[in-house]
């Protein structure tokens, strides 16, 4: 009696444990068909689950060719279109290429931002967003996806020159100091190509980058470095010329990722760093790396970031005016008619303000008909790389 009693007993532990692996497989199955492959959970290999990323892809290409559209790229600007399947591993996603040519009069900026706003709704990650001018051609080489996983990848040229082309002196601003509130909102009211230059790491920092992207506005990382008056602190995430080149590359890092989505950079005081060949060096080599554009305010004449530059191979623009030294309404008045004049004599010029002083937006606004009446553009600072 007692050895039938332990036999049923047996049974019934082993019943209970073949109910529960059943449980367990048809509920990893439920789970599979709940998400549709839109999040990291999958079912094992050895359960034969493949992690489908398809449905996220062609969401991913909607939202693409959607952008495209809305910013006057159609169907005829298509050269070039391969989609395919992919499996790798227990990833499986669709794989889109395209090749296309951007008529000369359509704003390949504001095309650039779209695309990268696209990609965000779709729960996406940009991978490369690299402008480059090759003979007569600008070209944006574009790559998005879904994990780690490369979904779509577009070239996309634009002719420079032609019958379109735009010959007029041109003027680039950029606006620093972005990051302590919601005051980027006061950039939109001047209804301008602006680039807006945030500091890393405040309260504000990853907000302000967002509501340029939304807004069409450049997002820049205004990059502190270390003055020379120890009197003046540039504020969190400052690079110093006594940091070890771990330090300095962590640092930027870390200034980069609390502002997503920035396509440049730009100094933050740096009066002593961007004379420290060692240390922008580092920092230069590192924005070559994340295909990111620099622009070196000058706040001192002797800076070696031109220098260094043409060294390591990437293009360092220089800052022509300061606008706003002055917070009066007058003076920076002044001060853009100087920058105009630089640019009708160069051909183009870059001009600095902050967005803490009020006479700034004022100036601009009542001097932007003197801008129109001399023939002088303005244009996103992106243009001039």
């Amino acid at each position: 009696m007692a050895k039938k009693k332990q036999a049923d007993g047996r049974r019934l532990t082993y019943g209970l444990i073949a109910l529960l692996v059943i449980l367990f497989i048809g509920s990893l199955f439920l789970l599979k068909e709940l998400q549709g492959g839109k999040t990291a959970w999958r079912l094992p290999g050895w359960l034969g689950g493949a992690r489908s990323l398809t449905s996220g892809s062609l969401s991913l290409e909607e939202r693409i060719n959607n952008a495209l559209a809305d910013n006057g790229v159609t169907d005829a600007a298509i050269v070039s279109f391969n989609n395919s399947e992919k499996t790798d591993g227990e990833d499986r996603w669709y794989y889109f290429e395209k090749q296309l040519k951007i008529p000369p009069r359509l704003d390949l900026v504001r095309i650039r931002l779209a695309l990268v706003k696209a990609v965000e709704k779709a729960g996406g990650r940009v991978r490369e967003n690299r402008l480059t001018n090759k003979s007569d051609e600008r070209i944006l080489f574009f790559k998005a996806g879904l994990g780690q996983r490369v979904t779509h990848y577009l070239a996309r040229g634009q002719l420079l020159g032609g019958a379109e082309a735009d010959t007029r002196p041109e003027v680039a601003l950029i606006i620093d100091d972005i990051g302590n509130n919601e005051d980027i909102r006061f950039l939109s009211e001047l209804d301008i190509p602006l680039a807006a230059a945030v500091l890393p790491q405040l309260n504000f920092s990853t907000f302000s980058v967002n509501y340029a992207i939304k807004n069409n506005i450049i997002p820049f990382l205004h990059l502190p470095l270390e003055p020379v008056k120890t009197s003046k602190h540039p504020g969190p995430g400052v690079i110093t010329t006594m940091m070890s080149e771990r330090e300095i590359i962590e640092t930027l890092d870390q200034d980069l990722r609390s502002v997503p989505g920035v396509i440049g950079v730009n100094s933050h005081m740096g009066s002593l760093a961007t004379r420290d060949r060692r240390v922008m060096e580092i920092v230069l080599r590192e924005l070559k790396k994340r295909d990111l554009l620099f622009v070196d305010s000058l706040v001192i004449k002797d800076s070696v970031c031109r220098e260094v530059s043409e060294k390591i191979g990437i293009t360092c623009l220089t800052r022509d005016i300061f606008i706003d030294n002055l917070d009066e309404v007058s003076y920076v008045k002044g001060q853009l008619r100087q920058l105009m004049a630089k640019a009708v004599k160069q051909g183009r010029a870059i001009g600095i303000g902050h967005i803490y002083h009020e006479s700034t937006r004022t100036a601009i606004r009542e001097m932007l008909p003197v801008f129109a009446e001399k023939g002088v553009t303005f244009v996103p600072i992106t243009e001039f790389f």
